[in-house]
C-alpha cells in the first residue's frame, strides 16, 4: 500500500524525527511492503535519515495557495491523491499555541479529504484552539478520519468537546517504537552526566534560568553538564535559551558543554550514558523514559502533564512554579534509589 505521512518533519526537531522513526517502524512491521512518502521541509535529510521517499509539504502562503489549488497540480498534491492512506503523524500538531500551525496541518489533510483518500490521525495530542473556524475544520477532519489514536486522555476529551463521536484509541507516543529492542544499562554504570533540554519560549519568568543554573552550579566537580538542543533554527531554537543558561554557569563549577548539532542516531546513546535529565522539551522527557534516566520534568504546555498522567508517571511543575530546592530534592532522591 502507498502511505503519505504529514507532520513536522525535516524541521530540525529531534522529537518529531523520533516520532517519525517509530511510526515508520510500526508501518513496516504491519505492512512489510509499505511504500512510504513523507511530506518534509527537508526532503534530502528525511530520505537519508529514514530511508523513505520524501517530497515537499503543501505550501501555506496565500499566493502559493492559489498557485497550488487553482494552477497546475503540484507533485505533492498528486502524491496525496494517489495514496491509499494519508497519515497525520503524531505530536502536538493541533494546539492552542499556534493558529498558523493548525492551519498548516489542516491544509495538508484537505487534499486527502477532498479526494476521498482515507486519513489516519495517529499519535496525536489535541488541545483545541479557540478560533471558531479551526474548531469546525478540526471536527470535520477527525470525523472524516477512519482511524484516530491519541497520546493522552485529555485529547479524547478535547475531540469530544467539538463533536467528534468516532472511536478514539489512546496509545503511547510513537517515539517508544523507535528503538524496540533497546537495552539500558543500570544508573551506577553511567557517567555523572546531567542533561539539560529546555525549550525557548516567550514570557518565561525572569528567574527561570537562574533557578536551573543555581542547581547546576551546586553539583559536584566530578559531574558534567550537557545542554542539548532538540530544536534547531527559527524563533523557538533551543540554542537561544541554552546560550543564555551558559552565561549563568560558574566557571568554578562542573565542566559544561552546549550540544547544538546532535544527530538523531546519537540521541538514545547520549541519554543512556546520563544519570539525570532536566527536561522541558517533551521528547527529552520521553527519551528519559525510554532510556530509564531519572528526569525532572518541567511542564510548559498541558500536553506534557497530560501525557505523563496517561502513562502513570509523576507530573512536573510549570516554568513559574518549580524551585531550585525542588530540583535538588528530586535529584538526591534518584541517587538514593
Amino acid at each position: 500500500m502507498k502511505y503519505v505521512i504529514a507532520g513536522n518533519y525535516g524541521a530540525k526537531n529531534l522529537g518529531d524525527e523520533l516520532i517519525l522513526r517509530g511510526l515508520i517502524n510500526d508501518l513496516k512491521k504491519k505492512d512489510p511492503g509499505a511504500e512510504i512518502t513523507v511530506l518534509s521541509a527537508n526532503k534530502i535529510e528525511t530520505e537519508e535519515l529514514h530511508q523513505v521517499s520524501a517530497t515537499d509539504p503543501l505550501p501555506a502562503g496565500i499566493r502559493s495557495f492559489f498557485k497550488t489549488f487553482f494552477g497546475k497540480k503540484s507533485r505533492t498534491k498528486k502524491i496525496i491523491m494517489d495514496a491509499d492512506i494519508f497519515i497525520l503523524g503524531g505530536g502536538g500538531l493541533f494546539s492552542k499555541m499556534s493558529w498558523k500551525a493548525n492551519y498548516i496541518w489542516l491544509k495538508q489533510a484537505s487534499v486527502a479529504m477532498n479526494n476521498g483518500v482515507p486519513i489516519h490521525c495517529l499519535g496525536q495530542s489535541v488541545n483545541i484552539h479557540p478560533n471558531k473556524g479551526i474548531k469546525i475544520r478540526l471536527a470535520e477532519l477527525f470525523t472524516y478520519a477512519s482511524e484516530i489514536t491519541v497520546r493522552d486522555r485529555q485529547s479524547v476529551e478535547s475531540l469530544r468537546s467539538i463533536g467528534v463521536t468516532k472511536a478514539i484509541k489512546i496509545i503511547a507516543d510513537y517515539a517508544f517504537k523507535a528503538h524496540p529492542d533497546l537495552k539500558n544499562s543500570p544508573l551506577d554504570h553511567r557517567k555523572n552526566r546531567v542533561l539539560v533540554c529546555l525549550r525557548q519560549l516567550s514570557g518565561l519568568p525572569p528567574n527561570f534560568l537562574f533557578k536551573i543554573a543555581q542547581f547546576l552550579n551546586s553539583l559536584p566537580a566530578d559531574h558534567q553538564i550537557l545542554l542539548v538542543d532538540f530544536q534547531k533554527g527559527g524563533a523557538d531554537s533551543d540554542d537561544l535559551i541554552h546560550s543564555k543558561l551558559l552565561g549563568l554557569l560558574s566557571q568554578d563549577g562542573p565542566p559544561h558543554q552546549h550540544i547544538t548539532n546532535l544527530h538523531l542516531d546519537g540521541l538514545i546513546p547520549l541519554f543512556q550514558d546520563a544519570k539525570y535529565v532536566i527536561g522541558m522539551r517533551l521528547h527529552s522527557i520521553i527519551t528519559s523514559l525510554i532510556t530509564e534516566t531519572p528526569c525532572f520534568s518541567i511542564s510548559y504546555d498541558p500536553k506534557v502533564n497530560n501525557l505523563l498522567e496517561t502513562l502513570g508517571k509523576p507530573t512536573g511543575p510549570t516554568p513559574d512554579t518549580f524551585t531550585t530546592e525542588e530540583i535538588q530534592a528530586h535529584y538526591l532522591k534518584t541517587k538514593q534509589e
